[in-house]
């Protein structure tokens, strides 16, 4: 019978599931690290720590997907592409982001929530935008992820301060008039028909098909992918030219850097520890070198809190060439 779980999904907002990489996590390649960043994002208490690490609940998330936009190391990621998004983005003049509840326009992009965006997603859509993206959150006042609305609006006024009030984001926060949407009412009415369509096919899939909504990616240890924030702001980047190096300053500011003292003896723990391979130890005749690639960088701090000797630091802003390996240490 799909009768009551569609009805259940209808009720969740269609909330796609969220995909865990538990090799990923902190919390599972250091012992001592306390992040919760997840944990805290996750209004609904779906994901929970336990003694095999970070466990979802299918049944009670919604689908807000505010985990991802937090996990610096991709630990709990969504089935969006964001390069492709971008790509998109950047095709049209102008451009709607609505999710499955919101409004249709004619140049719109389905997204599964608006909780999924961080504060570096946000700049990196606002580099591409040619005029204007506007970002619907009207599907948000019967939600129940309403809970995401207060802080897309802090992401959007941090990102609005650091442009200097140039964003090309246009937001309509339910309850505001002061965003008009390219869209149709009569767009909007049909949403709920769309939203229904598409679920009693999915689940009609899932019961000749059944499969764990939320499963655990099977990678290797020492599979060390970039993380995808930094991803997604290098294809950004690459969208810019000469006359918008103002705007590359700011997605700059969004990658990391990396220090040592000398303290530093060069020991391989820090290396080992990254998960995204921003640290690399290479030894060329008789010296040893430590390297650091912004570009790969997520800013987890693991290493820093790896080094025994409290040697290296890792802090926001970046300069330079975000793909370049910078020695830290040669010795």
């Amino acid at each position: 019978m799909l009768t009551q779980p569609l009805i259940n999904r209808l009720c969740r907002d269609a909330g796609p599931p969220v995909t865990l990489a538990r090799e990923r996590c902190l919390r599972s390649r250091f012992n001592k690290n306390r992040c919760t960043l997840c944990l805290q994002a996750c209004a609904r208490r779906a994901l929970t720590l336990g003694d095999n690490g970070l466990h979802h609940d299918a049944e009670e998330c919604t689908g807000c997907m505010q985990c991802t936009a937090v996990c610096p190391n991709d630990a709990v990621t969504g089935s969006l592409d964001f390069p492709a998004l971008l790509h998109e983005v950047a095709a049209k003049s102008s451009i709607l982001l609505s999710c499955q509840k919101g409004l249709l326009g004619h140049d719109h992009i389905r997204i599964p929530c608006v909780g999924m965006f961080s504060e570096a997603m946000l700049a990196a859509i606002n580099a591409v935008t040619r005029q204007e993206c506007f970002l619907d959150t009207s599907g948000c006042a019967d939600c129940v992820n309403s809970h995401c609305l207060p802080a897309i609006r802090e992401k959007m006024d941090k990102l609005a301060s650091r442009l200097q009030d140039k964003s090309k984001i246009r937001v309509n926060y339910y309850g505001d008039r002061h965003a008009p949407l390219p869209c149709s009412g009569k767009n909007a009415r049909r949403s709920i028909l769309r939203l229904f369509r598409k679920n009693i096919t999915t689940l009609s899939k899932e019961a000749f098909n059944p499969a764990e909504p939320c499963s655990a990616r099977q990678t290797a240890s020492q599979d060390k992918k970039p993380p995808q924030t930094a991803t997604v702001l290098l294809h950004a980047l690459s969208q810019l030219d000469e006359k918008r190096k103002d705007e590359g300053a700011t997605l700059l500011s969004y990658f990391f850097s990396a220090a040592t003292t000398n303290q530093c003896d060069l020991c391989p723990l820090c290396t080992a520890m990254c998960p995204t391979g921003a640290l690399h130890r290479k030894k060329q005749e008789e010296k040893r070198t430590l390297t650091y690639t912004s570009a790969r960088c997520s800013g987890c701090g693991l290493c820093a809190d790896f080094c025994k000797k409290k040697a290296l630091t890792i802090f926001g802003g970046f300069s330079g060439d975000p793909h370049e390996a910078q020695p830290l240490a040669v010795g």
